[in-house]
């Protein structure tokens, strides 16, 4: 049917089919058919970059720091291990001012690391360790850093900071 309830002739059928093909072929045309869908294209705006989302950017920035860290100290700190080496945390991740913390942060094999999860005596080791070497008033530095409310927005910049730092 056309304007006004009148029906179309063939030959107008294959005219409106035509022009239509040919604003779609121009990107004037945006519609959608049962075999495809034709999506606007994105346009990204002039002079921004198209910023990540806050979990894929807390995802980038952790991979990267845990490869730094594994590269660092290339073995286990806790039993000297080179295999299946990970990045684990003193204060767990959970606790987000010292998540992406380098002094936070240390090479465990992933049994050292799973182990470290459920063993409380563990756990008082890899602590024991850790004042060992850097002394009592860091680690209670980081306690007490670990304690600090952060938003999304200190999240956000934190992980930027990593990203550009080591990668």
């Amino acid at each position: 049917m056309g304007k006004m309830g009148q029906k179309l002739s063939k030959q107008q059928k294959i005219e409106n089919r035509l022009k239509s093909l040919r604003k779609l072929q121009r990107g004037t045309l945006y519609r959608k058919t049962k075999k495809n869908i034709t999506k606007r294209p994105k346009q990204a705006k002039k002079g921004k970059e198209r910023r990540l989302s806050l979990p894929k950017i807390i995802k980038k920035a952790d991979t990267i720091l845990s490869l730094h860290i594994r590269k660092k100290y290339g073995k286990c700190v806790l039993c000297g291990k080179t295999t299946n080496l990970t990045n684990g945390h003193l204060i767990k991740r959970g606790k987000k001012a010292v998540r992406w913390d380098e002094n936070n942060c240390f090479c465990l094999c992933s049994i050292c690391n799973y182990r470290d999860k459920v063993d409380t005596d563990y756990h008082g080791r890899y602590i024991a360790w850790f004042i060992r070497k850097y002394g009592l008033c860091v680690y209670e530095d980081l306690e007490e850093k670990s304690q600090m409310k952060v938003d999304s927005m200190w999240i956000r910049q934190t992980c930027e900071k990593v990203i550009k730092k080591y990668e």
